[in-house]
């Protein structure tokens, strides 16, 4: 099993809230919040040639889907969270609050930071899943970092890579063939990217 997480592709658009105060809005903790939630306005970041993408980035903390993501994908992502909508110039944008948290994370054997005064945590340095406990097609936040990153197993990545979307990579963040616990896998990169 492998497991990954998104990364940005800097030769293609971001995204970032209009007002300061969202920020906090966009740190979702993998709570419901479609019957609450007004939408947040966004704005594009673009450098000169950077092209549009299909999920401008704003952090791996939270996907942002434009356009025909939102429709190819809703129903796949239906399964593990909600597409909040957000407004953004010219186009449709949601973006993915995941509601499918997942308890795998073996905190012995991952590297792990804490607060010295409390022991929570502060970040997690290298993560080691348990993976009989990770559904092989799976979207999922861990609890102990329920507003954290967003995890993705390889069966969805592969269903992300072959809808064609533009301006989105995958980095395989664990894999189980590498030892008995798995390993951080830095180097290995998917790109989603049919434009190119």
């Amino acid at each position: 099993m492998r497991i990954f997480v998104a990364a940005p592709r800097t030769d293609f658009e971001w995204a970032m809230p209009v007002h300061e105060d969202d920020h906090e809005r966009l740190r979702l903790e993998a709570v419901p919040l479609a019957n609450a939630w007004e939408p947040v306005d966004m704005e594009p970041v673009r450098e000169k040639g950077d092209g549009p993408s299909d999920f401008p980035w704003y952090m791996s903390l939270t996907l942002l889907l434009k356009d025909r993501a939102i429709d190819v994908l809703a129903p796949l992502l239906a399964e593990f969270g909600e597409l909040l909508p957000a407004r953004f110039p010219d186009a449709r944008l949601a973006l993915l609050n995941v509601l499918n948290v997942v308890d795998a994370l073996d905190e012995e054997a991952s590297e792990i930071i804490r607060f010295q005064s409390s022991g929570r945590i502060m970040r997690i340095e290298t993560p080691v899943f348990r993976p009989e406990l990770v559904p092989p097609r799976s979207v999922f936040k861990i609890p102990q970092m329920p507003a954290g990153e967003i995890f993705y197993t390889e069966e969805i990545v592969r269903e992300f890579e072959k809808s064609g979307f533009a301006g989105l990579w995958f980095k395989a963040l664990w894999d189980t063939e590498h030892g008995s616990y798995g390993r951080r896998l830095d180097e290995q990169i998917l790109q989603v990217d049919r434009s190119l």
